[in-house]
């Protein structure tokens, strides 16, 4: 398989950026400075590290009018580091839930018949055991998902969402599968993801650096979620918004107020100019 070298140097820093809650407020609104920044900036190269799939990313960039008639140009960590993504959108390696997780993880969720259950494909959202809640915060995000009925058993699933406003289902998913090899991050408060066991951010951005010959660069990280924390071990400094939970803040070395001029702008000073 061809590699492929980071533009437009290896030296330049790397900058592994979150998207929801991050560079993205609600509604997918992006601060006018972050999207000139991620345009225009030759001084880093970004890596977008995110949950969500490709389809859901093309959409956000859509929004703010940016990357309309071409591909992604960053390599791309999603689905918490199921998937992983070149420049220009291309797929380098997927990691799924192996078939035999997968059948089981379908026979134990399929009874809690009052909890929903998002399951992700790589290009797909299903919905298990559609609640009013769930069905209202998938219209709230702009999502749609499949029915069950509707699902191809030959198609593999990277990530589960467990979507509710009662703790009490949260925590009950989590015990369901407390024996699964799965990796489990709380998110929101409303949610929590699994995805395969050695499956994170952090180790999806390592591998993905080391195939492009990028893992000699600084690497930088900046989010505000747990499944974010991955990211804070392999980065020299790691970096919050100042909206992030306090205990993700803890985690962190800098905090940064992304209200007065974004993000990306104190975030390249601080790495650039020196702390």
């Amino acid at each position: 398989m061809r590699r492929v070298k980071l533009v437009p140097g290896m030296t330049k820093p790397i900058v592994a950026l979150d998207l929801d809650g991050t560079l993205l407020s609600m509604g997918d609104l992006m601060h006018p400075k972050d999207k000139e920044i991620l345009v225009e900036s030759k001084d880093v190269n970004f890596v977008f590290a995110s949950g969500r799939q490709r389809f859901s990313i093309r959409k956000s960039m859509t929004a703010n009018d940016l990357f309309i008639d071409t591909p992604i140009p960053f390599p791309m960590v999603l689905i918490n580091g199921s998937a992983l993504y070149l420049p220009g959108e291309e797929l380098w390696q997927a990691r799924p839930f192996s078939d035999q997780v997968q059948q089981d993880l379908l026979r134990v969720l399929d009874p809690f018949s009052d909890i929903p259950f998002v399951w992700q494909s790589l290009d797909q959202l299903y919905l298990m055991h559609p609640t009013p809640f769930a069905v209202d915060l998938m219209k709230a995000i702009g999502v749609t998902a499949l029915g069950m009925d509707e699902l191809d058993p030959a198609d593999p699933f990277f990530k589960i969402i467990c979507w509710s406003d009662e703790n009490s289902h949260l925590s009950m998913a989590q015990d369901a599968l407390h024996d699964f090899p799965v990796e489990s991050y709380l998110s929101t408060g409303l949610s929590v993801e699994f995805n395969p066991r050695g499956v994170n951010k952090g180790e999806g951005l390592v591998r993905l650096l080391d195939h492009m010959d990028g893992n000699k660069a600084e690497i930088y990280a900046v989010g505000d979620g747990e499944n974010d924390l991955p990211l804070f071990p392999y980065a020299r400094t790691s970096f919050v918004p100042a909206t992030a939970p306090l205990e993700i803040q803890k985690q962190a070395q800098v905090i940064i107020d992304p209200a007065p001029r974004g993000l990306l702008q104190p975030l390249l000073e601080q790495i650039l100019n020196g702390f």
